[in-house]
């Protein structure tokens, strides 16, 4: 726990960001964090820590390397193709455009249509938008 009360009350979080009361098990089950686990969980922020907390080591385990690029910034993303739940996945790895207090960017591994044949188609269509004609801006 981050802190914990006289009563056993207490509040989990990993590098600041609060753990919700029904995901503490990602904390104190590390066991439990499984590339499934990581990819079926619909809050990103949690997908991360999951992430983080195993280096990532269950999804990108066995992964193929599809695609490489940069974002408009100059950041490296890479389109994957891992073994999950029996079927191979495509994930597109990606850092974060804004900056964390300590100047690092956090890395995130977010679900890819089976079409996406590159990063940018990847990224494009997890916005919803046509590939052709998603542009990227640049983040200051």
């Amino acid at each position: 726990m981050a802190i914990q009360y006289r009563d056993g009350w207490g509040i989990y979080a990993w590098h600041g960001q609060r753990i919700p009361d029904d995901h503490t098990w990602i904390i104190t089950e590390k066991e439990r964090i499984t590339a499934d686990a990581i990819m079926s969980e619909p809050n990103a922020e949690l997908r991360r820590i999951m992430g983080e907390i195993v280096q990532w080591a269950p999804l990108l385990k066995g992964a193929k390397v599809l695609n490489k690029d940069e974002d408009g910034n100059g950041h490296p993303r890479r389109l994957l193709s891992v073994q999950m739940g029996g079927e191979r996945q495509r994930v597109v790895e990606v850092l974060n455009g804004s900056l964390e207090p300590d100047g690092s960017r956090r890395k995130f591994h977010l679900g890819a249509m089976s079409g996406a044949r590159t990063c940018h188609e990847a990224v494009a269509m997890s916005y919803g938008i046509s590939p052709a004609v998603y542009r990227e801006g640049i983040r200051t």
